[in-house]
């Protein structure tokens, strides 16, 4: 396997600390930036921390943290918080993220579950949670009624509040960041395991079909 690609897999994963490991062993790669078979030019490793610093603010429920970082870091994704639709390069995706991750910051409050949270999650909701297209009003619809409950763990939207939907929200957020820099959304070592795959699968199917000519003829020989 190529040091390249080696390197394109830790930097995709976000593996900071390997990756520095394994560029004091190879001589061809400078510290600060590394150079692959799918990347051209300089790829900082800042940018790298701050996606990793937006997942894990997202996964600990920090949304403003998150926000924060993306309107720091990202500022293709944050000038949709205020762009005009008309503007050239809006894009309506974009704003939808920006908005589904204020949502999270309304479940967050919410998912506290104190005597001052559900007011404040209403001021909250009033203030920022206004709806742009069909695919915000959709997700909202889903949100909403988690502020109907006094307990809102017994609410039909209670799957919102778990763990699994702020990973999900996570993912979903990194994945956005790697397509506005022009990555893939798999590395070529995670491309290369389902090719293998693919291929055992498909020599898995030629040696039964084979197996079973096989037999029929044995079959047919008695």
């Amino acid at each position: 396997m190529s040091d390249g690609l080696v390197m394109e897999y830790l930097f995709h994963e976000q593996y900071r600390n390997t990756a520095n490991a394994f560029l004091k062993s190879i001589s061809k790669f400078e510290h600060k930036y590394v150079k692959t078979d799918y990347h051209e030019g300089p790829i900082y490793w800042n940018w790298v921390e701050q996606r990793q610093h937006v997942s894990n603010a997202i996964k600990q429920g920090n949304i403003e943290m998150a926000l924060h970082i993306i309107r720091n870091h990202f500022p293709l994704l944050a000038m949709h918080e205020s762009i005009s639709p008309s503007h050239p390069s809006f894009i309506p995706h974009l704003r939808s993220v920006l908005f589904q991750l204020k949502c999270q910051h309304f479940i967050e409050i919410i998912r506290c579950v104190t005597p001052s949270s559900f007011a404040e999650a209403l001021s909250y909701a009033q203030a920022h949670l206004r709806p742009a297209s069909d695919e915000d009003r959709i997700y909202l619809d889903q949100v909403t009624p988690l502020i109907a409950y006094e307990d809102p763990y017994q609410s039909p939207s209670s799957h919102l509040l778990t763990q699994d939907a702020r990973d999900q929200l996570a993912i979903y957020v990194n994945h956005v960041l790697m397509v506005l820099r022009n990555m893939p959304l798999t590395s070529g070592v995670e491309r290369i395991l389902m090719q293998i795959d693919v291929v055992k699968d498909q020599l898995r199917m030629e040696a039964t079909n084979d197996m079973l000519s096989f037999s029929e003829e044995y079959e047919l020989s008695e």
